[in-house]
């Protein structure tokens, strides 16, 4: 209503004029607006930056802006392995050719540290290939068994959703997927990446950083072959719109996939409820101390 009276298109002829004004909730300065809300409660409010645009700033932003930011949280991957109770999850996108001009199935392999709104998200590893499926569903049943405890989620949409019965079919009828948690997505790929984008934004989800820098690598981010996909993970989130175009997604889909199924979300397609899986985190917990 505020944009069509902005524009004029609700008045009568021109001779309705309308005042517009602006209060932002914070300055160029980035100054609060109102006490109410200081800065600390606005960076809060800041890591849904389509939310933050349009509701706090008044200046919606129009498809195609920026949904993860730039800005990367590293972790040392060596120090990792000394944390204890990590849970752990794997995240999946599905393709169906391995031709090189399809999209990519992918893994995300992430652990978690700590619980709710405190927790720290470490993406572990991440895997692209253009295979087939039965293929793609071998391989992910392989690095699953270094950690069988960890769970696993796919969300399953558009086309994908004739190939669920395929996947999970034994061979050589179907791909033999077994152990993932295959969630119908009612909604789009910008409101499935929302909450993962919220975390990363707030500096929640960290990416691995090598000691040793690879000189050959010319990226900014860049680090030892072990972890050469996380300069290309950077360039294809900070690069996400969802604005419905072809965009290189599929990591998109994986991420959100695993950090849903750590950030103990359900439901994901037009909404998200938490839940309590103590049992679950218990299991992963006594194993990871066997």
């Amino acid at each position: 209503l505020i944009g069509l009276l902005k524009a004029g298109k609700l008045s009568d002829g021109g001779s309705v004029r309308f005042q517009h004004i602006h209060l932002a909730a914070e300055n160029d300065n980035g100054e609060p607006l109102w006490h109410r809300y200081p800065r600390e409660v606005l960076d809060t409010k800041r890591a849904n930056l389509i939310t933050w645009w349009s509701l706090y700033m008044g200046q919606p932003r129009a498809e195609g802006s920026q949904v993860f930011r730039s800005e990367v949280v590293t972790y040392d991957p060596d120090d990792l392995e000394t944390k204890p109770g990590l849970v752990y999850a794997y995240g999946l996108d599905f393709a169906y050719t391995a031709k090189t001009s399809a999209d990519a199935s992918v893994i995300h392999e992430w652990a978690r540290e700590g619980r709710g709104l405190t927790a720290w998200m470490y993406i572990v590893d991440r895997v692209s290939m253009q295979v087939t499926a039965p293929t793609f569903c071998a391989r992910f049943a392989a690095r699953k068994l270094q950690r069988p405890h960890a769970r696993a989620r796919a969300y399953i949409g558009g086309t994908e959703r004739g190939a669920t019965d395929y996947l999970t079919a034994s061979p050589p009828m179907g791909a033999g997927l077994r152990g993932v948690n295959l969630i119908p997505a009612s909604a789009d790929k910008l409101v499935r990446a929302m909450p993962f984008a919220e975390s990363w934004n707030r500096g929640r989800v960290l990416l691995p950083a090598c000691r040793v820098r690879d000189p050959r690598w010319h990226a900014k981010d860049s680090c030892c072959g072990r972890h050469a996909w996380v300069p290309v993970l950077v360039d294809l989130l900070t690069s996400f719109t969802g604005d419905g175009s072809d965009e290189d997604d599929d990591d998109i889909d994986a991420g959100a996939a695993a950090h849903d199924e750590l950030a103990q979300v359900v439901g994901l397609g037009g909404g998200t409820v938490a839940r309590d899986d103590d049992d679950h985190d218990f299991g992963d917990r006594a194993a990871s101390l066997m």
